[in-house]
């Protein structure tokens, strides 16, 4: 089986649970826009008898879809058996050709003798990088007899485009009365230690105390990719108008990652559930400026050296040097370019991308080239 790393922000409430007791207020929420992601369900084959259903889109590193971005496509089917996606561009052109098999709750349709499979729902999930340019495009499922079962619709958007912020909205319902939670989260969030970075939560509703009693009651964390969760701090307290309050939380964390930001309901001192969630991108001021200045020293200090073994004619030394300072000259570079964008605060999906990239691999960059110069 393969083994895939994905970020899911799907539609199913996610509960933890220790105890239980009763609360003053007990409220329940959905989510009550599409559970689908960035994609619209255009056709499910209801005749076909290899039933199956798209059930999210998943971008893996941004909560948004770009040309060349990694796409988790999840299936929910009634049988078990390999699944083929197609891509195909607005004037029907294939572009893309993906298969897989199930994952759960039989791996690649490994089904045991004698086993029943009446009532299971496989589940399938195809990885897939998005087509390399903005546009349209349709994504058809097949079962191995060629059926066509479902099809759906996503829009890549072009690189240059600025995304300023990215929300999802719940629907709850506290003492027979409608409430919308919209969790929104700007795209990046950025943040230094001196400038922690913040995202809100917006309750709407008719009742501006039944509201409060809601955000006494709520709390906030994110979860990084390849880290433990960590909790939001409340900044201030929620600010009222119009039968809609807001409240901002801070971002404190020193990461540059994708993550999932979760808004929780506190139902007990020992047990919560997520009421809302949405993939966000952090982007750490502090954590790239620092990088630069390490590349920086490793500069001047490989130019030295290029110079002093000059001097002695060690050829040999001296190419491995030079190599060296092209190496973090070129890496340093793109930070001096790109640090004033992130200062800006104005910022394009290409630069989002390039930003979380470098920061990424800067530091292997730099283990590299220090390694590669340990024997000199």
């Amino acid at each position: 089986m393969k083994k895939f790393t994905f970020i899911i922000f799907a539609s199913l409430l996610v509960t933890f649970s220790i105890g239980a007791y009763a609360i003053s207020s007990e409220w329940v929420c959905t989510y009550g826009d599409s559970p689908y992601g960035d994609i619209e369900i255009t056709y499910t084959n209801e005749d076909a008898t290899n039933k199956a259903e798209i059930h999210a889109i998943t971008p893996q590193k941004h909560p948004i879809i770009y040309p060349g971005g990694e796409l988790v496509l999840q299936l929910n089917s009634e049988n078990c058996f390999e699944f083929t996606l197609v891509v195909k561009d607005y004037g029907g052109n294939e572009v893309g050709r993906y298969s897989e098999k199930p994952y759960s709750p039989y791996p690649e349709c490994e089904i045991p003798p004698g086993g029943s499979t009446e009532g299971i729902e496989f589940l399938t999930m195809i990885v897939f990088d998005a087509p390399g340019n903005p546009g349209t495009y349709t994504l058809d499922v097949y079962d191995p007899q060629n059926v066509l079962l479902t099809t759906g619709v996503i829009e890549i958007l072009d690189p240059t485009t600025q995304v300023s912020s990215v929300s999802r909205t719940s629907w709850c319902t506290i003492d027979d009365s409608n409430y919308t939670i919209i969790l929104s989260v700007p795209y990046p969030v950025v943040f230094e230690p001196d400038n922690p970075g913040e995202m809100s939560v917006i309750i709407k509703g008719s009742d501006t105390s039944a509201i409060n009693e809601m955000f006494n009651q709520m709390s906030m964390s994110i979860s990084p990719q390849y880290a433990a969760q960590i909790s939001l701090n409340e900044s201030g307290s929620p600010v009222c108008s119009d039968n809609e309050c807001r409240q901002d939380y801070s971002v404190t964390s020193s990461t540059s990652v994708s993550a999932i930001a979760y808004v929780w309901h506190e139902e007990t001192s020992i047990s919560k559930t997520a009421i809302n969630s949405k993939g966000i991108t952090l982007l750490d001021l502090s954590k790239l400026k620092e990088i630069k200045s390490k590349l920086d020293e490793l500069s001047s200090t490989a130019l030295d050296y290029v110079d002093y073994y000059s001097s002695i004619n060690d050829n040999e030394n001296v190419m491995k040097w030079q190599d060296a300072y092209d190496k973090v000259s070129s890496i340093s570079s793109q930070k001096s370019t790109l640090i004033p964008v992130l200062e800006s605060r104005e910022f394009k999906i290409s630069d989002v991308v390039d930003l979380i990239n470098i920061i990424e691999d800067s530091q292997q960059d730099i283990d590299e080239t220090i390694t590669s110069l340990s024997g000199a």
